[in-house]
């Protein structure tokens, strides 16, 4: 990952920033700073699954956990274990802190496909990542 759009995504990510724009560079920094955080490897080293996000049926992307290693990417991927659709706007403001995931699904903004528990497992990522962000740059 470009060195700049990192340091620009921690910088929206401390400052509760978040625009659609930045997504597919958010999933892709997500893959990198799991990696690069070993608390955070060790967290999900018993996870084996896959992510599909849906934003709006029309911008796609995939987390995949493997044992502790994470990886991510644009598009749709095969066998997910569970997909998250949402709006556009619901994005932002899951990403950026606006809203919380369990709260957007409780009011129907935010759709699961699979087992619920895997979905909050993404979002147990997204606040790994953010506190890791925090704590360290």
């Amino acid at each position: 990952m470009d060195e700049n759009i990192k340091l620009d995504l921690i910088n929206k990510i401390k400052k509760g920033l978040f625009e659609i724009e930045d997504f597919n560079n958010f999933i892709e920094f997500l893959a990198v700073i799991c990696n690069e955080s070993d608390e955070i490897k060790q967290e999900l080293e018993d996870e084996n699954l896959t992510i599909q996000l849906a934003i709006e049926h029309s911008i796609f992307a995939w987390i995949k956990v493997d044992s502790g290693n994470i990886s991510a990417g644009q598009g749709e991927i095969e066998n997910s274990d569970v997909t998250i659709h949402m709006t556009e706007n619901v994005c932002q403001k899951l990403f950026s802190g606006e809203i919380d995931a369990v709260e957007a699904y409780k009011s129907g903004s935010l759709k699961i496909e699979g087992p619920i528990a895997l979905a909050l497992k993404f979002k147990e990522i997204i606040s790994m990542v953010k506190e890791f962000v925090t704590e360290n740059y």
